[in-house]
């Protein structure tokens, strides 16, 4: 790869210097056929190698060249999804059975697996919409269907432990952490929440979950209640029942 991005340059510079400026794109696309588009196989084979070895300046080099051929990034981004797919998978089932009752444990294995896989997408692959896609598609696959949701025989096991965790942030406790960094938790919580196929089952655990501490005057932060519905109805998911309970809750307080 590094020859080829080496002698697309020097081509680049030879047009430069001595040959008429029109005969660049015509010259270009021959040298692209010769030193990527024949070798696109090879790319693709080496590219799952680059992943597996966290190779991320190499998997930069390898999007800058292949972009450069019509059509020539799909392979890429299915054998990128498939990978992230299967890291996500690995990385749940590391968690054992331990994950059914610990949800900051199953939320945050899942946040570092995107973490991961975000920069990298953002770093190696100039953030492209396709590349974007795949990380989207790959999350939504592990996050909805892994070892844990087979474990307790349920697809509705992720909102669930999701909801819990919410729960967890948002109780009065002696670790509950400081304002600003609630609100990036609370961030971070949405990251995982927008890939939830069921919503309509969080919607159920956390409804009840924040009844449940408004009426026990158990909740650490009506700001970071009031955060919280924000956050879910800017990812069109309005919580009926909720904001108005939390709004009339607030109103008689401040009566």
């Amino acid at each position: 790869m590094k020859k080829a991005d080496s002698r697309l340059m020097e081509e680049r510079r030879r047009v430069q210097v001595y040959l008429h400026e029109s005969t660049h794109d015509e010259l270009a696309k021959r040298c692209e056929h010769v030193l990527i588009e024949k070798h696109l196989e090879i790319f693709h084979s080496e590219f799952q190698n680059l992943l597996d070895d966290d190779k991320n300046q190499d998997l930069e080099r390898m999007y800058r060249l292949v972009s450069r051929i019509h059509e020539g990034l799909g392979e890429l981004k299915n054998l990128l999804e498939q990978h992230i797919y299967n890291q996500g998978l690995t990385a749940i089932e590391k968690c054992g059975d331990t994950a059914l009752n610990e949800p900051k444990q199953y939320v945050q294995t899942i946040l570092d697996v995107h973490r991961k896989y975000n920069a990298l997408v953002l770093s190696s692959f100039n953030n492209d919409a396709g590349f974007v896609a795949a990380l989207d598609k790959a999350c939504g696959r592990f996050i909805n269907s892994n070892a844990v949701t087979k474990m307790a025989n349920s697809s509705s096991k992720s909102p669930e432990l999701l909801a819990r965790y919410c729960d967890s942030l948002l109780r009065k406790s002696s670790k509950n952490p400081e304002e600003a960094e609630l609100e990036d938790t609370l961030n971070q919580v949405m990251v995982v929440f927008k890939y939830i196929d069921d919503k309509d089952v969080f919607q159920k655990f956390y409804s009840k979950m924040l009844a449940k501490r408004l009426v026990q005057h158990n909740s650490a932060s009506d700001d970071a209640e009031a955060s919280m519905i924000s956050k879910l109805k800017v990812l069109i998911f309005v919580i009926f029942e909720c904001g108005n309970f939390l709004r009339v809750t607030l109103i008689q307080k401040l009566e």
